[in-house]
């Protein structure tokens, strides 16, 4: 085997051209480059936090919840589980689902068996989410659609009321859209009652206290 070139790591250089890059923006120095860096970082930590207590909250609800799981909605759930993966599948490798499963040592059944899995938890959830948007009263207003599309059209640079229009027209998507503001303000409910104590290690004087 020949060796046929050696690359040494060069750190790149701490300019505007490199900051614009890495933030997809300009920024005036290092400094304000750093303190944005830990921005983003923060940011991000408080999503994922935030999507692990939601993720929490929704999984101890539906431990203790008592419904039916319709086999229709099972039987939906895993065709667009196994639509989604053969796409996958087909994108990444170039092979079809049955290439894959047949590469990675997993049987037809085995595979059949944790996609079913996988859509009774998301069916439980749902079912949960949706008896608790009745409990909660929870409504969807034309302020919601606004406040969601409002990103997208900055971004298009288009007023709200004319992109919200639009997508009045296309009831599949108005209808998606609904379901997904729905059950964010479910999930914010939810969060808002649930009482979180945070223990801490209790004192010398506390706890001699409670050992009387």
């Amino acid at each position: 085997m020949a060796i046929k070139e050696i690359k040494e790591k060069k750190e790149p250089e701490l300019n505007e051209a490199f900051f614009e890059k890495m933030l997809g923006e300009p920024v005036a120095d290092e400094a304000t480059f750093h303190r944005e860096v830990r921005k983003h970082l923060e940011n991000r930590m408080m999503q994922e936090s935030d999507t692990m207590a939601e993720n929490m909250a929704i999984a101890k609800v539906s431990e203790t919840a008592q419904v039916e799981l319709p086999e229709t909605l099972i039987r939906r759930q895993m065709e667009g589980t196994k639509k989604k993966d053969a796409e996958e599948a087909q994108k990444r490798f170039q092979k079809s689902m049955s290439d894959v499963l047949q590469a990675s040592g997993m049987s037809p059944e085995e595979y059949e068996e944790k996609i079913r899995k996988q859509a009774e938890v998301v069916v439980l959830q749902y079912l949960v989410l949706d008896a608790l948007a009745r409990d909660f009263d929870i409504s969807v207003e034309k302020s919601d659609f606004e406040e969601e599309l409002a990103p997208l059209a900055t971004a298009y640079k288009l007023s709200t009321d004319n992109l919200l229009r639009a997508v009045f027209k296309d009831q599949n998507r108005i209808m998606e859209m609904g379901n997904r503001i729905r059950y964010r303000k479910t999930v914010k409910e939810l969060l808002n009652r649930v009482i979180v104590r945070d223990v801490e290690k209790l004192s010398p004087t506390e706890e001699e206290g409670q050992a009387e």
